[in-house]
């Protein structure tokens, strides 16, 4: 219908009622975008895109921009772990370095404990041969033991580990403290036995008259001499023969005038006569060498000389076979008691 304005016009009403005649007959198209470029001055362009080619270039695009965006981050994170990692390694190479160090030294030191431990038990090999001995002079009869020599172990079985050669030396050494405190109390008795027997010269001289029979120098009879005398200038020191106690310290008259009686105990007894002064009382104490007097010429006597007995039992036997014996290195007053 025709506007009012035009009003009935039959010309008008066929024109106006023909059907719609497209002027510009278009070519369909893809689905797609098109963009139109008008320029300041010339022809304009149109271009056209379709929505796959659109999609692809987006898609590309993001793509793009999250590596731009992520390889930097992740050459970041690449370059911190390659630090990370360096740093560790650097780390477990120095810690490398020190335990080797470190064992190195415990090597050295095990080294060494095996060459103490090794000297340790030829020692103490040593003081085990040495006990036997000490065993046998005590009379106390020996037992069985298990070895353990330098390099060895237990019944001759080889021990390389220093920590099991010391505890065999210590199962060892348990055994020998049992032995040695068995044999300590029979060894002491052994020790004051022999520190009781006199032994050595008393003083130094000439021996003028020995034990047994013989012309008397005053009387001219046979009688029985029931020492030794040793002829010495007056004053010479005397000493006594083994550790003990004076019994007796004075004068008498039954010719041996000032002497003196020592007590070393286990029936051993000796007297020292003729002498011009005495250095000890009655009940001292006395050791091997100590000074107990001086010679003299008192008593039954014809010159400067001192008259030495030994007696077991206040029986005088012949004091030669002593006089010629070592005196010992110990002295039983040193001795535990």
């Amino acid at each position: 219908m025709p506007p009012p304005f035009l009003g009935y016009n039959p010309r008008v009403m066929k024109f106006w009622n023909k059907p719609e005649v497209s002027l510009i007959k278009r070519k369909p198209t893809k689905s797609g975008m098109t963009v139109l470029v008008i320029p300041d001055s010339g022809e304009s362009h149109r271009l056209r895109f379709r929505w796959t080619w659109l999609i692809v270039v987006a898609v590309l695009g993001l793509c793009i921009g999250i590596g731009a965006v992520g390889a930097p981050l992740l050459l970041a994170a690449s370059l911190q772990t390659n630090v990370s990692l360096f740093a560790e390694k650097t780390k477990l190479q120095l810690d490398k370095a020190d335990l080797e160090r470190r064992l190195g030294l415990e090597q050295g030191k095990v080294l060494s404990l095996t060459n103490k431990t090794q000297a340790f038990g030829q020692r103490l090999m040593d003081l085990e041969n040495r006990l036997g001995a000490v065993e046998s002079r005590a009379g106390v009869s020996k037992v069985e033991r298990a070895s353990v020599k330098p390099g060895g172990g237990a019944n001759n079985q080889s021990i390389k580990d220093p920590f099991e050669m010391l505890s065999a030396l210590d199962n060892l050494l348990e055994q020998s403290d049992s032995r040695f405190s068995r044999t300590l109390a029979p060894l002491d008795s052994t020790m004051r036995r022999e520190a009781a027997i006199p032994a050595g010269f008393p003083t130094a001289g000439r021996i003028t008259s020995k034990f047994g029979s013989r012309i008397g120098p005053r009387t001219g009879r046979l009688e029985k001499h029931t020492g030794w005398d040793i002829a010495t200038n007056m004053g010479a020191p005397v000493r006594v023969t083994a550790p003990g106690v004076v019994e007796v310290a004075g004068w008498t008259n039954i010719g041996y005038g000032l002497h003196i009686v020592i007590n070393h105990g286990y029936g051993y007894k000796t007297l020292y006569g003729h002498l011009s002064k005495l250095n000890v009382n009655v009940g001292r104490r006395v050791s091997s060498n100590d000074l107990i007097g001086f010679v003299g010429s008192t008593g039954n006597s014809t010159g400067p000389h001192l008259h030495y007995e030994v007696r077991i039992g206040n029986t005088p036997i012949n004091p030669g076979r002593y006089l010629f014996l070592e005196r010992p290195k110990f002295d039983s007053l040193e001795l535990p008691r």
